[in-house]
């Protein structure tokens, strides 16, 4: 007897299931939230289903949201301790600033002796008041930017730095920075 069907495909439509109570992050916000609950939606005109995943991504029952299983991924356990901030800044003229920050926890080895460290990347993109505004593709803008070639990268070997209150202060000083030198970030068109 053949089958039709290839076993490693099989095992990464499994492997892309969550459970419940699973800790998950959004692709495109990069929020961390938890898996609450999941519903099975047949698809009209076929034998196929899809699922979506109730997913609580802060306090309060209006931050529980519906996402695909291609909307989310799973949280390493070394990841679990990472923060993600956004904000948005008005700058001259309409244009509008978001910054995307994200502080990593980090375990290496150097010599046969452990360590650990924390990082934090900072990224942004900037709205252009000719364009519609979408602050989730701004955010998603700062993401990449923030993994790929990020707009300041900072590293401490304190466990405790990096909190909320610390990485707030220096999105905000980095969104001055920008403001103040907005002209080196933007190319504007001569017409």
């Amino acid at each position: 007897m053949k089958y039709n069907f290839n076993v490693n495909k099989i095992i990464l439509i499994m492997a892309k299931k969550f459970k419940v109570n699973e800790r998950v992050r959004v692709i495109a916000t990069g929020e961390i939230g938890i898996v609450k609950g999941r519903e099975i939606l047949p698809v009209e005109g076929s034998k196929r289903v899809n699922i979506e995943y109730l997913v609580k991504v802060g306090n309060g029952f209006s931050n529980w949201k519906a996402f695909s299983k291609k909307e989310l991924e799973p949280v390493r356990k070394e990841e679990e301790e990472a923060r993600v901030y956004t904000k948005v800044y008005d700058v001259v003229d309409g244009y509008k600033i978001t910054l995307y920050s994200k502080v990593y926890n980090h375990k290496d080895w150097f010599n046969d002796i452990s360590f650990r460290y924390r990082e934090l990347r900072i990224g942004y993109s900037i709205y252009n008041p000719d364009d519609e505004y979408n602050e989730q593709i701004g955010v998603k803008i700062a993401r990449k930017r923030s993994r790929l070639s990020p707009f300041c990268r900072l590293t401490s070997d304190f466990n405790g730095e990096f909190n909320k209150e610390t990485v707030e202060a220096i999105m905000d000083v980095k969104a001055t920075y920008i403001k103040n030198h907005f002209d080196k970030f933007i190319q504007k068109q001569n017409k």
